[in-house]
Protein backbone atom coordinates (compact mmCIF):
# COMPACT_ATOMS: atom_id res chain seq x y z
CA UNK A 1 0.00 0.00 0.00
CA UNK A 2 2.51 2.44 0.73
CA UNK A 3 4.81 1.38 -2.02
CA UNK A 4 1.95 2.20 -4.41
CA UNK A 5 1.14 5.67 -2.95
CA UNK A 6 4.61 7.20 -2.32
CA UNK A 7 5.38 5.85 -6.43
CA UNK A 8 2.85 8.84 -7.09
CA UNK A 9 5.01 11.16 -5.39
CA UNK A 10 8.59 10.15 -5.55
CA UNK A 11 10.12 6.88 -7.58
CA UNK A 12 13.13 7.67 -5.71
CA UNK A 13 12.38 7.74 -2.21
CA UNK A 14 9.61 5.04 -2.28
CA UNK A 15 11.87 2.53 -0.43
CA UNK A 16 12.05 5.31 2.72
CA UNK A 17 8.47 6.09 2.45
CA UNK A 18 7.23 2.17 2.93
CA UNK A 19 9.68 1.45 5.56
CA UNK A 20 8.19 4.81 7.69
CA UNK A 21 5.14 3.85 7.21
CA UNK A 22 5.62 -0.34 8.15
CA UNK A 23 7.50 1.51 11.13
CA UNK A 24 4.57 3.89 12.23
CA UNK A 25 2.43 0.53 12.07
CA UNK A 26 4.83 -1.33 13.62
CA UNK A 27 4.77 1.46 16.62
CA UNK A 28 0.84 1.56 16.53
CA UNK A 29 0.52 -1.80 17.23
CA UNK A 30 3.25 -1.82 19.97
CA UNK A 31 1.20 1.00 21.61
CA UNK A 32 -1.81 -0.86 21.25
CA UNK A 33 -0.64 -3.82 22.36
CA UNK A 34 1.07 -2.49 25.48
CA UNK A 35 -2.51 -0.16 26.29
CA UNK A 36 -3.17 3.39 26.87
CA UNK A 37 -3.21 3.83 30.70
CA UNK A 38 0.41 1.59 31.13
CA UNK A 39 1.74 3.25 28.43
CA UNK A 40 1.49 6.68 30.30
CA UNK A 41 3.10 4.94 33.02
CA UNK A 42 6.02 3.72 31.31
CA UNK A 43 6.98 7.20 29.80
CA UNK A 44 6.34 8.67 33.37
CA UNK A 45 8.71 6.20 34.85
CA UNK A 46 11.18 7.07 32.05
CA UNK A 47 10.90 10.45 32.41
CA UNK A 48 11.27 10.25 36.35
CA UNK A 49 13.70 7.96 36.02
CA UNK A 50 11.66 5.52 37.91
CA UNK A 51 13.33 2.79 35.89
CA UNK A 52 16.86 1.45 37.47
CA UNK A 53 18.16 -1.23 36.72
CA UNK A 54 21.99 -2.65 37.14
CA UNK A 55 23.70 -2.88 34.19
CA UNK A 56 23.57 -7.16 34.24
CA UNK A 57 20.36 -6.96 33.94
CA UNK A 58 19.69 -3.94 31.46
CA UNK A 59 21.86 -5.32 28.92
CA UNK A 60 19.63 -8.37 28.30
CA UNK A 61 16.45 -6.72 28.38
CA UNK A 62 17.50 -3.93 26.08
CA UNK A 63 19.02 -6.96 23.44
CA UNK A 64 15.85 -8.64 23.77
CA UNK A 65 13.81 -5.66 23.10
CA UNK A 66 15.79 -4.90 19.83
CA UNK A 67 15.71 -8.07 18.87
CA UNK A 68 11.88 -8.71 19.33
CA UNK A 69 11.34 -5.17 17.51
CA UNK A 70 13.67 -6.14 14.54
CA UNK A 71 11.56 -9.48 14.00
CA UNK A 72 8.43 -7.95 14.40
CA UNK A 73 9.67 -5.39 11.44
CA UNK A 74 10.89 -8.05 9.26
CA UNK A 75 7.88 -9.86 9.78
CA UNK A 76 5.71 -6.78 8.80
CA UNK A 77 7.98 -5.95 5.56
CA UNK A 78 7.56 -9.63 4.46
CA UNK A 79 4.01 -10.34 4.93
CA UNK A 80 2.47 -6.53 5.30
CA UNK A 81 0.26 -7.73 8.26
CA UNK A 82 0.43 -6.77 11.79
CA UNK A 83 -1.52 -7.30 14.53
CA UNK A 84 -0.86 -6.53 18.17
CA UNK A 85 -0.82 -9.65 19.17
CA UNK A 86 2.21 -10.53 17.35
CA UNK A 87 3.97 -7.82 20.13
CA UNK A 88 2.86 -9.24 22.93
CA UNK A 89 5.89 -10.56 24.21
CA UNK A 90 7.76 -7.34 23.60
CA UNK A 91 5.00 -5.48 24.95
CA UNK A 92 4.76 -7.99 27.74
CA UNK A 93 8.36 -7.47 29.26
CA UNK A 94 7.73 -3.36 29.86
CA UNK A 95 4.55 -4.05 31.42
CA UNK A 96 6.75 -5.48 33.95
CA UNK A 97 7.73 -2.48 34.91
CA UNK A 98 4.27 -0.99 35.56
CA UNK A 99 4.02 -2.07 38.96
CA UNK A 100 7.50 -1.32 40.22
CA UNK A 101 6.68 1.85 38.64
CA UNK A 102 3.64 2.74 40.58
CA UNK A 103 5.16 1.27 43.94
CA UNK A 104 8.08 3.71 43.59
CA UNK A 105 5.59 6.33 43.23
CA UNK A 106 3.53 5.29 46.11
CA UNK A 107 6.57 4.45 48.34
CA UNK A 108 7.52 8.64 47.24
CA UNK A 109 4.26 9.72 48.24
CA UNK A 110 4.80 8.12 52.00
CA UNK A 111 7.64 10.52 52.74
CA UNK A 112 5.69 13.33 51.47
CA UNK A 113 2.56 13.10 54.14
CA UNK A 114 0.15 12.56 51.11
CA UNK A 115 -0.62 8.97 50.98
CA UNK A 116 -3.99 8.91 51.02
CA UNK A 117 -4.34 11.13 47.62
CA UNK A 118 -1.57 8.82 46.31
CA UNK A 119 -3.43 5.84 47.09
CA UNK A 120 -7.02 7.11 45.14
CA UNK A 121 -5.32 8.27 42.61
CA UNK A 122 -3.46 4.34 42.24
CA UNK A 123 -7.68 2.96 43.29
CA UNK A 124 -8.50 5.27 40.42
CA UNK A 125 -5.95 4.19 37.95
CA UNK A 126 -6.59 0.55 38.47
CA UNK A 127 -10.28 1.04 38.12
CA UNK A 128 -9.79 2.98 34.87
CA UNK A 129 -7.48 -0.03 33.65
CA UNK A 130 -9.85 -3.03 34.93
CA UNK A 131 -12.52 -0.86 32.85
CA UNK A 132 -10.87 -0.43 29.61
CA UNK A 133 -10.03 -3.91 29.60
CA UNK A 134 -13.60 -4.54 29.64
CA UNK A 135 -14.08 -2.15 26.97
CA UNK A 136 -11.15 -3.20 24.56
CA UNK A 137 -11.52 -6.96 25.28
CA UNK A 138 -12.27 -7.23 21.53
CA UNK A 139 -15.45 -7.47 19.13
CA UNK A 140 -18.31 -10.10 19.72
CA UNK A 141 -16.90 -13.42 17.04
CA UNK A 142 -20.28 -14.76 17.60
CA UNK A 143 -20.72 -14.33 13.84
CA UNK A 144 -18.20 -17.03 12.82
CA UNK A 145 -19.94 -19.52 14.86
CA UNK A 146 -23.26 -18.32 13.10
CA UNK A 147 -21.53 -18.91 9.97
CA UNK A 148 -20.36 -22.44 10.80
CA UNK A 149 -23.47 -23.21 12.27
CA UNK A 150 -25.05 -22.05 8.88
CA UNK A 151 -22.86 -24.11 6.83
CA UNK A 152 -23.94 -27.11 8.66
CA UNK A 153 -27.37 -26.48 8.15
CA UNK A 154 -27.15 -26.02 4.17
CA UNK A 155 -24.79 -28.49 3.35
CA UNK A 156 -24.01 -32.11 2.98
CA UNK A 157 -21.05 -34.14 3.13
CA UNK A 158 -20.25 -33.94 -0.42
CA UNK A 159 -20.15 -30.31 -0.44
CA UNK A 160 -16.77 -28.81 -0.52
CA UNK A 161 -16.19 -25.38 1.47
CA UNK A 162 -13.52 -23.22 0.41
CA UNK A 163 -12.66 -20.53 3.01
CA UNK A 164 -9.96 -18.23 3.91
CA UNK A 165 -11.06 -18.43 8.40
CA UNK A 166 -9.36 -20.87 10.76
CA UNK A 167 -12.14 -21.31 12.62
CA UNK A 168 -14.95 -21.77 10.20
CA UNK A 169 -12.47 -24.60 8.19
CA UNK A 170 -11.60 -26.10 11.52
CA UNK A 171 -15.09 -26.11 12.94
CA UNK A 172 -16.77 -26.91 9.82
CA UNK A 173 -15.15 -30.52 9.25
CA UNK A 174 -14.66 -29.76 5.84
CA UNK A 175 -11.62 -28.64 5.10
CA UNK A 176 -8.96 -31.41 5.48
CA UNK A 177 -5.99 -29.58 5.49
CA UNK A 178 -7.20 -26.66 7.71
CA UNK A 179 -4.12 -25.81 9.13
CA UNK A 180 -3.25 -24.86 6.26
CA UNK A 181 -6.05 -22.27 5.41
CA UNK A 182 -4.83 -18.91 4.25
CA UNK A 183 -5.67 -15.24 5.50
CA UNK A 184 -6.11 -14.47 1.45
CA UNK A 185 -7.73 -16.19 -1.04
CA UNK A 186 -6.74 -16.65 -4.75
CA UNK A 187 -8.21 -16.63 -8.06
CA UNK A 188 -7.13 -19.67 -8.44
CA UNK A 189 -8.65 -21.78 -5.47
CA UNK A 190 -12.31 -20.01 -6.18
CA UNK A 191 -11.68 -20.98 -10.46
CA UNK A 192 -10.89 -24.66 -9.43
CA UNK A 193 -14.20 -25.10 -6.94
CA UNK A 194 -16.32 -27.14 -7.65
CA UNK A 195 -19.63 -25.76 -9.08
CA UNK A 196 -22.39 -25.46 -6.12
CA UNK A 197 -19.05 -25.53 -3.60
CA UNK A 198 -19.60 -23.10 -1.00
CA UNK A 199 -16.98 -19.93 -0.59
CA UNK A 200 -16.90 -18.54 3.15
CA UNK A 201 -14.72 -15.70 2.65
CA UNK A 202 -13.72 -13.22 5.86
CA UNK A 203 -13.99 -9.87 4.40
CA UNK A 204 -11.18 -7.66 4.42
CA UNK A 205 -9.70 -5.55 1.78
CA UNK A 206 -7.90 -7.92 -0.14
CA UNK A 207 -10.72 -10.22 -0.06
CA UNK A 208 -12.95 -6.85 -1.29
CA UNK A 209 -10.74 -6.48 -3.89
CA UNK A 210 -10.88 -9.87 -5.17
CA UNK A 211 -14.75 -9.75 -5.13
CA UNK A 212 -14.63 -6.65 -7.33
CA UNK A 213 -12.83 -8.44 -9.71
CA UNK A 214 -15.75 -9.22 -12.95
CA UNK A 215 -14.01 -12.71 -13.65
CA UNK A 216 -14.56 -13.82 -9.66
CA UNK A 217 -18.20 -12.43 -9.36
CA UNK A 218 -19.52 -14.41 -11.94
CA UNK A 219 -18.75 -17.58 -10.42
CA UNK A 220 -20.05 -16.64 -6.99
CA UNK A 221 -23.67 -16.18 -5.99
CA UNK A 222 -24.36 -14.52 -2.32
CA UNK A 223 -26.24 -16.95 -0.02
CA UNK A 224 -25.67 -14.72 3.70
CA UNK A 225 -23.65 -12.50 5.62
CA UNK A 226 -22.43 -12.34 8.48
CA UNK A 227 -23.39 -10.62 11.02
CA UNK A 228 -25.65 -8.74 8.51
CA UNK A 229 -25.60 -6.80 5.87
CA UNK A 230 -24.52 -3.45 7.50
CA UNK A 231 -21.47 -5.58 8.78
CA UNK A 232 -20.45 -7.50 6.67
CA UNK A 233 -17.58 -9.65 8.23
CA UNK A 234 -17.86 -13.44 6.86
CA UNK A 235 -19.45 -13.75 3.35
CA UNK A 236 -20.48 -17.42 2.40
CA UNK A 237 -21.11 -17.79 -1.73
CA UNK A 238 -21.82 -20.85 -3.64
CA UNK A 239 -19.98 -21.12 -6.62
CA UNK A 240 -21.52 -21.49 -10.08
CA UNK A 241 -20.71 -22.59 -13.39
CA UNK A 242 -19.56 -20.21 -15.60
Amino acid sequence: MFGEHAAAYSQEYVTLFMATGLLAILLANMFNGIGGPYLWVLIYGFFRKQIRLTRHVAVPVIIYLLVNAIILFGFLYVTRYLTSRYALLFCLLLVIFVPLILARLWQGAKGTGRPQLTTSLLALFLAYCAFDSYLSFGISKDYVFDSIEWIADNSDESRGLVTNNHAVAYFSGKVENYDKTLRNLTEYEIFTASPDDLVAIEMHYEMTQLLSSKSIANLLELQIVFPDTGDKRIAIYRRVAP
